[in-house]
């Protein structure tokens, strides 16, 4: 699959128009979260708990999936490639983690506190209070995400995998094979993410399984 220059720069400029615009919506779930988790004015937090339904629907996860299309066709029509290099598919890989706590995390939290808000639910329920401070941290890790995500596109920190060097070569000699091995800053960021995942989970699931319960 190749792509003519006008359409390549077309998807391009649009994949840049897509991640900024999900940075800057997920910024402003932030300032929501915020907001409703740590008001003093409950008409202004309740109207901020009600406002994350459509912000997050409207802008937040359109703008994902969006980002995440545009960039997998560009991938693919490009040298690049989806699997070609570390920090592509490392991108990837985020991207659609991200995707998925985004969906899972708008479906069961988001929604059902908007809707507390609007049912007239008190602004000083504790319960309620506790899951905003839930919705602050998970835009937090949110826009870490999306943070490294702008690092990886820029500094490009992990180069082709090795897979993609021996279909480029035909087959790898050992000092290729040495060379092309997973790179330990790869791995030891692997293993901050899964660290980072963790503390999401911990910080983020057990509230809202509280909440049910």
């Amino acid at each position: 699959m190749t792509l003519s220059p006008p359409l390549r720069k077309t998807l391009l400029a649009l994949h840049v128009m897509a991640s900024v615009g999900w940075l800057g919506s997920v910024a402003a779930f932030l300032a929501l979260s915020v907001l409703a988790a740590y008001g003093s004015d409950l008409e202004v937090v309740r109207a901020a708990y009600i406002s994350m339904d459509p912000v997050g629907w409207w802008a937040v996860v359109p703008l994902n999936l969006l980002a995440l299309l545009i960039g997998t066709v560009l991938a693919v029509a490009t040298p690049w490639g989806l699997l070609r290099h570390y920090w592509v598919a490392t991108k990837l890989i985020l991207t659609v983690l991200g995707t998925g706590l985004l969906l899972m995390h708008q479906t069961l939290v988001v929604q059902q506190v908007a809707a507390l808000a609007s049912a007239g639910t008190p602004m000083t329920d504790g319960s309620l209070h506790h899951m905003g401070v839930q919705l602050v941290w998970a835009a937090g890790f949110g826009l870490l995400l999306l943070v490294t995500l702008t690092a990886l596109s820029v500094f490009k920190p992990w180069g082709p995998t090795k897979s993609a060097l021996r279909r480029q070569y035909g087959s790898l000699d050992m000092q290729q094979e040495a060379t092309s091995s997973i790179p330990g800053s790869l791995k030891l960021f692997y293993g901050a993410v899964v660290v980072t995942l963790l503390t999401f989970m911990m910080i983020h699931m057990p509230g809202h399984m509280h909440h049910h319960g």
